[in-house]
């Protein structure tokens, strides 16, 4: 299905005041919905309901147990990921603030307010190099 809508391209140096979504006005225009427990994107265009799986970045670590502790993070470069990673908190601690931290050159965690669920917290990650970069157990 041939979908016809202009998109606008944005070079690398246009310093982003804040969070982008990548075709976030298109999701906007179809009154898309993300289904994430099914992995779904789910919008109707000229009377068809389209259904389509959404697949991982590549290079993209994927988890497939909730319990599971996460060993390892690829992040592709110049990109941001929202990301769960395990706390060593103890387990009486239910939410705190993640502290601005930059990882490794041009890698950085966000400073945020977190609520921690099973040993582990959702945050952002930044890598700002121009290559892609991995962490290993990220606490």
């Amino acid at each position: 299905m041939n979908i016809p809508y202009r998109l606008q391209l944005v070079s690398k140096q246009v310093d982003l005041k804040g969070d982008g979504i990548l075709g976030r006005d298109f999701l906007a225009a179809m009154r898309a919905r993300i289904c994430y427990p099914e992995r779904v994107l789910i919008f109707r265009y000229k009377g068809v309901l389209v259904r389509r799986k959404l697949v991982s970045l590549p290079g993209a670590e994927q988890e497939t147990s909730r319990d599971r502790k996460v060993n390892k993070l690829t992040l592709p470069a110049r990109t941001e990921l929202i990301v769960q990673v395990p706390v060593d908190a103890g387990p009486r601690v239910q939410g705190g603030i993640v502290e601005r931290a930059e990882l490794m050159p041009g890698v950085y965690m966000v400073e945020n307010l977190v609520t921690a669920a099973r040993g582990c917290v959702m945050t952002s990650i930044i890598n700002t190099t121009e290559e892609d970069v991995e962490l290993f157990d990220p606490v």
